[in-house]
Order: structure tokens, then sequence, then C-alpha cells
């Protein structure tokens, strides 16, 4: 009876071994899985290469299950590719479908820590542009939520322990802010509050070009006080090269300096 009861022991020590190895496995997969995807998302200038993150990403999320720090990284980067990959569809029901599916991977990502700032700041993004593609005024029951996300994602710290605020070159401000612009009056929206976090952002996260875009767009639609700052913003920011203005985001910061040039363009 002691012999048979040593040697289930032992296999019972034996097969929890095992099953920490499989879970070692699945979750050194998925780091490795993260890792490719995050070198093809630094392509994603190139459709194709927009494609292979996403489908990395999808096998990364399941082979990191039991890795909950590994698996909202991934969920995060998952969203930021779908938002991305949202700005370059054709059609804005195109759009909203890939901003949708953004929102869901932004949602499970608080949803496994409602403590951190980036779960919420990229549902906000993909929500924000799902609005623009739907329309200001069919998307108004939406606004309350936006707001939400980007006030929370503000507040909370982000991965790393720095503060929400500063995500993606003061990501929530400009969100903020660029709500508030584009809002009517009558449903909240502000000029001076959208100019309030716009200024903030640009001057504290100067090497984003979009928070000089968004700032100087405000300015451009005010009195010629305000046309006369927008142009001077707009003119400095094209004076730099997009290829170095900023190395860790230069597709982005080539469409924001294309977006400069056509406002710049309205205000001659």
């Amino acid at each position: 009876m002691k012999k048979s009861l040593a040697v289930f022991a032992v296999l019972a020590a034996v097969l929890v071994s095992s099953l920490g190895s499989v879970e070692s496995f699945a979750s050194d997969r998925g780091r490795e899985l993260f890792t490719q995807a995050q070198v093809a998302f630094e392509n994603r200038e190139n459709s194709a290469e927009v494609e292979r993150t996403i489908s990395l990403l999808a096998e990364a999320e399941r082979a990191s299950a039991d890795d909950e720090e590994l698996l909202y990284d991934v969920l995060v980067l998952s969203s930021r590719t779908l938002y991305w990959k949202g700005n370059h569809q054709k059609t804005d029901a195109e759009k909203m479908a890939v901003f949708e599916k953004g929102m869901e991977k932004a949602k499970a990502a608080y949803a496994l820590d409602d403590t951190l700032s980036e779960g919420y700041y990229f549902y906000a993004i993909n929500l924000g542009k799902w609005g623009l593609a739907k329309g200001v005024l069919a998307s108004l029951f939406r606004k309350g939520e936006l707001i939400e996300h980007a006030e929370t994602s503000l507040k909370n710290e982000t991965r790393s322990g720095e503060k929400g605020e500063s995500l993606d070159g003061f990501g929530p401000n400009r969100t903020l802010g660029y709500l508030y612009y584009k809002l009517p009056g009558f449903a909240g929206g502000s000029t001076e509050r959208a100019l309030k976090y716009l200024s903030e952002a640009t001057a504290k996260a100067p090497s984003i070009a979009l928070n000089h875009v968004y700032y100087a767009e405000v300015l451009a639609s005010g009195n010629a006080a305000d046309k006369a700052r927008a142009r001077v913003i707009l003119d400095n920011l094209l004076a730099q090269n997009p290829a170095t203005f900023n190395p860790s985001r230069v597709p982005e910061t080539k469409e924001e300096f294309e977006l400069a040039r056509k406002i710049r363009a309205d205000l001659r």
C-alpha cells in the first residue's frame, strides 16, 4: 500500500511538473509571437505587414492565455494595429468595422487590468475614429463613453509606471481636445476647452506632429489672430523633415505632415 502511494505521489509530481512545462512553453511561444508582431508592425506602411501583424497577434493571444501581463500587451498592440488599419480603409463602413474590432481588443485589455492606461486609451481613439466615420451627429450618443475612456486613460498609469496623460505623446489630451473641437456647441463642444487640451499636448509632447496639426486646425477656425498663429505653427512644423522629426513614428508623421499641408493651403 505504501509503495502504491509512493508511486502515485511520484506520478502526480511528474504530472504537475509537466503541466508547468506546458504552460511555460505556451508563454514562451506567446512572447516569441509578440516579438515577431512588434517587428512586423514597424513596417506598417506595408498593408501586407499589417495583416501579418494581426495574424501573429491572434496566435500570440491564444498562446498567452495564462500570462495576463503578456496578454495585456498583446491586446494593446492588437488594438493599436487595428487603429492603424482602420485609418487606411477606403469606405466609412470598412473603417467602422475595423475600429469596432480595435475597441473589442482594447476592452479585453482593460478587463484584464482596469488600473492601467493603455486599454482605455486605445479604446477611446478607435471609438473617436469610429465616430468620425459614422458622422459626428450620428455618433453623439457615444460622446460620454469616449470622454469617460479618455479621462480614465489620462488619470491611470501606464504599464511602465508613467502617468497616463503622457501615453502616445499626451494622446489622451489630444483626443479630448479634438473631441471638444468636433462636437457641436449644443452637445458640449468648446473651442476654449479644445485649445486648452491641445496647447498642453503640444507643449509637453512637441515631437508628436499631430499635436501641432490639431492645435493649428482649431486655431484656423478662429479669428484673424488665431489664423495667424495657426500659420506660424504649421510653417514651423513643415520646415522640419518628417523622416527625422520623430524616428519612432515615421509612418504617422508623414501622414500628419500631409494633413498639415492641406490645412495650411486653406489658410492662404
